[in-house]
């Protein structure tokens, strides 16, 4: 018997592990499908873009899930390099980012207050 007669809040944690941080996507699928009310969703590392792109960008688990194999660990480090290479290089390097730009760029405008 619960001693206090608030509602239930319910947050979850989603961890790192890289590129395996889309099996984060397994459980939010779960989640969903089950109308599980999250309040609070935080995550590290692969699990915080997890949770930024369905909280604040408004992605689809579906949509998350289709786009997976479009992100590529030698993406995110290119984009890493770009960030500390010399400004006339950036051009040509951010070729080799696949699609971590325009996804960045879609968090600064992101709103983080559902």
């Amino acid at each position: 018997m619960l001693l206090d007669s608030k509602p239930v809040r319910i947050g979850i944690v989603l961890s790192a592990g890289g590129l395996r941080g889309a099996a984060h996507l397994g459980v939010l699928r779960r989640i969903v499908r089950h109308q599980i009310p999250v309040e609070v969703m935080v995550g590290v590392s692969a699990g915080a873009i997890i949770a930024a792109y369905y909280s604040a960008v408004g992605l689809s688990v579906n949509e998350m899930i289709e786009q997976a194999p479009v992100f590529r660990g030698r993406h995110i480090l290119m984009h890493g390099l770009t960030l500390r290479s010399h400004p006339r290089l950036k051009p040509y390097l951010r070729r080799f980012c696949g699609i971590i730009p325009q996804r960045l760029e879609q968090l600064e405008t992101a709103s983080f207050t559902k």
